[in-house]
């Protein structure tokens, strides 16, 4: 929808434009939220006004909020008399909270800028005027992809992350599904799978044989006809693309595939030589949604499924969770070099969101240059494959080294929830959440040295430091470690003690956060550091004992309330990158 500048518009324009070079040069600016984006100048913007203004790209805060309350006073047919900025006061009082600001702004879907040759035609500016900007040929939705371990696989993390992005950007679809159930600790948040009893399953993490896999690094198979993948969304999907991974060989069988219970189609997996194969599905007519996805086999010939991928790119935001509980990063270097090229040109994602650490943290005898060599070759893979993708590192969460025989409440002595709870907990998969366990090695060492901290109440900050990390389950000597607190063990276990920290920290996984900062610094790309949001003291002990628990009893995973505090302090993080992505229709000079 293009938008007409009035009049009375203009001519504010000149005045805003000057009023900006003032406040520059006194340092004056309006507020801005944590997304990065200009506070609110009146209460009660309608969604129209917003739309209409924040159509533009504005170099002045105030010429922004000027023009917001001139598209505003228009509308309520108000004079120019009550056209003056709010003050500093006024503009703080009704900028809404972080969380707020996320969860409960939805928005019109907004064009994205897309990946190509075309891409920096979307991040130009005007030099002088509205005319003078042209749209990228290549835009639409924001596509991002997000790889880790079991905290990824879980898809309560990122289950959270979509539904913030979404409500506020659109539904750009579901992304990767889960390919049926090929482990206890992967699920989606958004799609219930279905599957019939005659699928066997394969991983990347136990394969030697890593060119068969897709993204998804596992594979679901059978030799029988008549089984089913059945995947329902939780509520219809819009779609633009139904994609589906498989293996073809000389003996493989067929498959039909059928969509919102209508007429299947037949696809065949044969072919001359064993390798991968892609079918893509487009709907008959735009508009279209997903209900229900059937795949069926149709022979006694070897079937295999890979990967399943529900997109809309015309709009919204699509978050896949590709995720192996008990992995590291070494994971994304076992990938086929050719597939995962592929892979990554086909999905063309905006935003790369790598979630390691945890498991590289249990390892006492990791190596931590190995580590970052590991993890900065990974980061070259995706520059190589998606030169124009920004990626984001992920620091592990705080975590200690729970006996087996503590993995119940209180059952070692540790305090559990006191406080009555001020809202209702949110149900607990504790199947699930003990299915996910990465299962770190037993041995008792290390305690955390970390400064102690107030209130074990639900953070809202993060860090906004950077870097990745690398890593290896190295059974060699581990080199001098230049991270390393200067406590030795011994000194960090009696300042646990003191602290009265039922259990330990593992001695490597604070280094492995820092080598992640410092991997981020290096690359410049960014980095959240999930563990600053938790109490810098007993942490997870504090979140287990909350009420409701924040943290499982392992004191690794978290629960789904757990996962939600760390998603949107998460999705907080994330919208200045989005926010650079994110095209606007016309552009004004900063002039």
């Amino acid at each position: 929808m293009k938008t007409r500048v009035p009049a009375t518009t203009k001519s504010l324009i000149l005045l805003g434009s000057s009023l900006a070079l003032c406040a520059g040069a006194a340092g004056f600016f309006l507020p801005r939220s944590a997304d990065g984006a200009i506070a609110p100048a009146q209460k009660n913007l309608s969604q129209a006004v917003r739309d209409e203004v924040d159509n533009v790209i504005f170099g002045s805060a105030v010429l922004h909020a000027s023009l917001r309350l001139a598209a505003e006073n228009r509308r309520l047919g108000l004079g120019e008399r009550d056209l003056a900025p709010t003050s500093r006061k006024e503009a703080a009082e009704t900028s809404p909270s972080d969380s707020a600001n996320i969860a409960d702004a939805p928005e019109e879907a907004d064009d994205f800028a897309q990946l190509g040759q075309d891409a920096s035609e979307a991040f130009a500016v005007a030099s002088n005027d509205v005319k003078g900007i042209a749209p990228p040929k290549k835009r639409g939705g924001l596509t991002i992809l997000q790889i880790g371990d079991s905290h990824t696989a879980a898809d309560y993390f990122t289950g959270e992350i979509r539904r913030l992005l979404q409500r506020r950007f659109g539904n750009g679809g579901p992304g990767y599904l889960e390919i049926g159930r090929p482990h206890p600790g992967v699920r989606s948040a958004i799609v219930n799978v279905a599957v019939s009893s005659g699928w066997g399953y394969s991983a990347l993490q136990k394969s030697e044989d890593s060119a068969r896999y897709h993204l998804s690094g596992f594979d679901a198979q059978t030799r029988r006809a008549g089984e089913t993948l059945k995947f329902t969304p939780a509520e219809p999907a819009a779609y633009d693309s139904i994609e589906i991974q498989t293996l073809s060989g000389p003996e493989h069988g067929d498959i039909e595939v059928s969509i919102n219970d209508q007429p299947p189609t037949r696809y065949s997996l044969k072919s001359d030589e064993d390798g991968r194969q892609l079918f893509t599905i487009r709907p008959n007519k735009a508009g279209n949604t997903l209900q229900k996805l059937q795949i069926k086999t149709v022979n006694d010939r070897p079937v295999t499924i890979s990967g399943v991928g529900v997109f809309n790119r015309r709009s919204g935001v699509s978050y896949s969770n590709v995720g192996f509980p008990g992995a590291t990063i070494d994971i994304v270097n076992k990938y086929d070099g050719e597939m995962l090229e592929q892979e990554l040109k086909s999905l063309a994602p905006q935003i790369v969101v790598l979630a390691f650490g945890t498991n590289e943290g249990f390892n006492d005898n990791l190596d931590l240059e190995r580590y970052r060599s590991h993890y900065r070759s990974v980061i070259q893979k995706i520059r190589a494959a998606s030169p124009g993708t920004r990626i984001v590192l992920v620091g592990p969460p705080q975590a200690n080294r729970v006996p087996a025989g503590c993995l119940k409440p209180g059952a070692c002595g540790e305090k559990t929830a006191e406080k009555p709870a001020t809202t209702a907990p949110a149900p607990v998969d504790a199947q699930t959440l003990a299915a996910v366990a990465d299962k770190p090695s037993p041995k008792p060492e290390g305690a955390t040295a970390d400064k102690p901290a107030d209130k074990p109440q639900a953070p809202a900050a993060e860090k906004n430091s950077q870097a990745p990390a690398a890593e290896k389950n190295s059974a060699e000597a581990p080199a001098v470690d230049k991270n390393k607190t200067a406590e030795a063990p011994a000194d960090k276990k009696k300042l646990a003690k003191a602290q009265n920290c039922p259990f330990p920290t593992p001695p490597r996984l604070d280094p492995v956060r820092e080598a992640q900062k410092e991997l981020a610094k290096q690359e410049q790309v960014a980095f959240w550091d999930w563990a600053s949001i938790m109490p810098q003291s007993c942490g997870p002990q504090k979140w287990a004992s909350a009420n409701p628990r924040l943290m499982a009893a392992d004191h690794v995973h978290f629960t789904p309330e757990g996962y939600r505090i760390g998603a949107r302090a998460f999705t907080t993080f994330l919208m200045p990158v989005i926010n650079q992505l994110r095209y606007r229709k016309y552009a004004l000079s900063n002039n």
